[in-house]
Protein backbone atom coordinates (compact mmCIF):
# COMPACT_ATOMS: atom_id res chain seq x y z
CA UNK A 1 0.00 0.00 0.00
CA UNK A 2 1.51 3.34 -1.02
CA UNK A 3 1.37 6.54 1.00
CA UNK A 4 -1.68 7.92 -0.81
CA UNK A 5 -3.64 4.68 -0.34
CA UNK A 6 -2.64 4.59 3.34
CA UNK A 7 -3.85 8.20 3.79
CA UNK A 8 -7.15 7.41 2.01
CA UNK A 9 -7.65 4.35 4.22
CA UNK A 10 -7.01 6.41 7.37
CA UNK A 11 -9.49 9.09 6.19
CA UNK A 12 -12.09 6.41 5.42
CA UNK A 13 -11.70 4.94 8.93
CA UNK A 14 -11.97 8.39 10.48
CA UNK A 15 -15.10 9.12 8.43
CA UNK A 16 -16.72 5.85 9.52
CA UNK A 17 -15.92 6.65 13.17
CA UNK A 18 -17.47 10.09 12.77
CA UNK A 19 -20.59 8.61 11.18
CA UNK A 20 -20.93 6.22 14.12
CA UNK A 21 -20.67 9.13 16.60
CA UNK A 22 -23.32 11.08 14.68
CA UNK A 23 -25.69 8.06 14.80
CA UNK A 24 -25.11 7.72 18.56
CA UNK A 25 -25.79 11.44 19.12
CA UNK A 26 -28.95 11.26 16.99
CA UNK A 27 -30.18 8.33 19.08
CA UNK A 28 -29.51 10.27 22.30
CA UNK A 29 -31.30 13.32 20.91
CA UNK A 30 -34.34 11.21 20.04
CA UNK A 31 -34.35 9.78 23.57
CA UNK A 32 -34.20 13.29 25.09
CA UNK A 33 -37.03 14.45 22.83
CA UNK A 34 -39.15 11.41 23.81
CA UNK A 35 -38.57 12.28 27.48
CA UNK A 36 -39.91 15.80 27.06
CA UNK A 37 -36.79 17.60 25.87
CA UNK A 38 -34.16 19.47 27.80
CA UNK A 39 -35.39 21.51 30.74
CA UNK A 40 -33.82 24.94 31.15
CA UNK A 41 -31.40 25.20 34.04
CA UNK A 42 -32.92 27.06 37.00
CA UNK A 43 -31.54 30.56 37.57
CA UNK A 44 -28.74 31.06 40.06
CA UNK A 45 -28.37 33.79 42.64
CA UNK A 46 -25.40 34.48 44.85
CA UNK A 47 -25.55 33.05 48.38
CA UNK A 48 -23.38 34.82 50.91
CA UNK A 49 -24.15 32.83 54.03
CA UNK A 50 -22.39 30.20 56.06
CA UNK A 51 -23.82 26.73 55.42
CA UNK A 52 -23.76 24.02 58.08
CA UNK A 53 -24.28 20.49 56.86
CA UNK A 54 -24.06 16.91 57.99
CA UNK A 55 -24.04 13.69 56.01
CA UNK A 56 -27.22 11.70 56.58
CA UNK A 57 -25.58 8.31 56.16
CA UNK A 58 -23.70 5.70 58.11
CA UNK A 59 -21.32 3.24 56.52
CA UNK A 60 -21.41 3.60 52.73
CA UNK A 61 -20.74 0.57 50.55
CA UNK A 62 -19.11 1.38 47.22
CA UNK A 63 -17.66 -0.40 44.21
CA UNK A 64 -14.07 0.36 43.35
CA UNK A 65 -13.28 1.71 39.89
CA UNK A 66 -9.52 2.25 39.95
CA UNK A 67 -6.62 2.99 42.25
CA UNK A 68 -3.24 4.69 41.85
CA UNK A 69 -0.47 5.91 44.12
CA UNK A 70 -2.35 9.22 44.41
CA UNK A 71 -5.84 7.99 45.26
CA UNK A 72 -8.82 5.80 44.58
CA UNK A 73 -12.00 6.11 42.50
CA UNK A 74 -15.25 4.37 43.41
CA UNK A 75 -18.98 4.58 42.82
CA UNK A 76 -22.04 4.16 45.01
CA UNK A 77 -25.47 2.91 43.96
CA UNK A 78 -27.45 5.26 46.23
CA UNK A 79 -27.10 9.03 46.59
CA UNK A 80 -25.27 10.54 49.52
CA UNK A 81 -27.86 12.65 51.35
CA UNK A 82 -26.82 15.84 53.10
CA UNK A 83 -28.88 17.78 55.63
CA UNK A 84 -28.05 21.48 55.86
CA UNK A 85 -29.17 24.84 57.11
CA UNK A 86 -28.27 28.33 55.97
CA UNK A 87 -29.65 31.85 55.91
CA UNK A 88 -31.21 33.02 52.61
CA UNK A 89 -32.81 36.47 52.24
CA UNK A 90 -33.07 36.68 56.04
CA UNK A 91 -34.89 33.33 56.31
CA UNK A 92 -33.37 30.31 58.05
CA UNK A 93 -33.48 27.47 55.50
CA UNK A 94 -33.33 23.76 56.39
CA UNK A 95 -32.93 21.48 53.39
CA UNK A 96 -32.00 17.96 52.36
CA UNK A 97 -30.03 17.36 49.20
CA UNK A 98 -28.12 14.70 47.30
CA UNK A 99 -24.46 15.20 46.53
CA UNK A 100 -24.14 15.56 42.75
CA UNK A 101 -20.55 16.68 42.31
CA UNK A 102 -17.46 17.75 44.20
CA UNK A 103 -14.25 19.30 42.92
CA UNK A 104 -11.17 21.00 44.21
CA UNK A 105 -10.95 24.69 43.33
CA UNK A 106 -7.72 26.36 42.19
CA UNK A 107 -7.26 27.83 45.69
CA UNK A 108 -7.31 24.25 47.12
CA UNK A 109 -10.75 24.71 48.72
CA UNK A 110 -13.56 22.30 47.75
CA UNK A 111 -16.81 23.06 45.98
CA UNK A 112 -19.92 20.87 46.22
CA UNK A 113 -22.97 20.64 44.01
CA UNK A 114 -26.11 19.38 45.75
CA UNK A 115 -29.62 18.77 44.36
CA UNK A 116 -32.46 19.54 46.76
CA UNK A 117 -34.78 16.64 47.66
CA UNK A 118 -37.97 16.48 49.69
CA UNK A 119 -37.47 16.14 53.46
CA UNK A 120 -38.26 12.85 55.10
CA UNK A 121 -40.97 12.78 57.76
CA UNK A 122 -39.69 13.95 61.11
CA UNK A 123 -36.56 15.57 59.69
CA UNK A 124 -34.48 17.01 62.47
CA UNK A 125 -31.24 18.92 62.19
Amino acid sequence: MNTQEHAMDALHQELEGSKKLVRELQAKLQQVERNGGVRPRPGREELQSPVEFIGDFDIVHAEGINVSEDGVSFQVKKPLTIEMHYLHDGIQMRRRAHLVWMKQAPDKSYQFGLKFVEPENGMQF
